[in-house]
């Protein structure tokens, strides 16, 4: 029971997380490179790079991308899809226009 409980809670985490997110996470497994490895390489805490990972975090800024492609050795077409997957990532709030206002 406990894994399938747990199989939910991942499963509602993973259908939150970003583009960007998912781009950062395939790119460091696809060059075979750990969160702690990762982080120790361009000087960031294993926990951000988690957090960024599972859609805690919002998207990173232009230097964290920058450091991670450079450490990575990306070629420009994945550095192009992470920037642009950063803008699609960003947070927007959204108020809806039949949402009483407070007098």
């Amino acid at each position: 029971m406990a894994s399938l409980a747990y199989g939910r809670i991942a499963s509602t985490k993973l259908s939150h997380v970003s583009s960007f997110a998912h781009l950062l996470h395939e790119l460091r497994l696809r060059h075979g490179v750990r969160q702690s490895d990762l982080a120790a390489l361009i000087g960031y805490d294993q926990t951000y790079i988690s957090a960024v990972e599972v859609g805690l975090k919002g998207p990173p800024t232009t230097e964290f991308i920058d450091k991670v492609a450079g450490v990575l050795a990306l070629p420009d077409e994945d550095r192009l899809a992470l920037h642009q997957a950063t803008e699609a990532s960003q947070r927007n709030l959204v108020v809806d226009l039949d949402t009483p206002q407070d007098g």
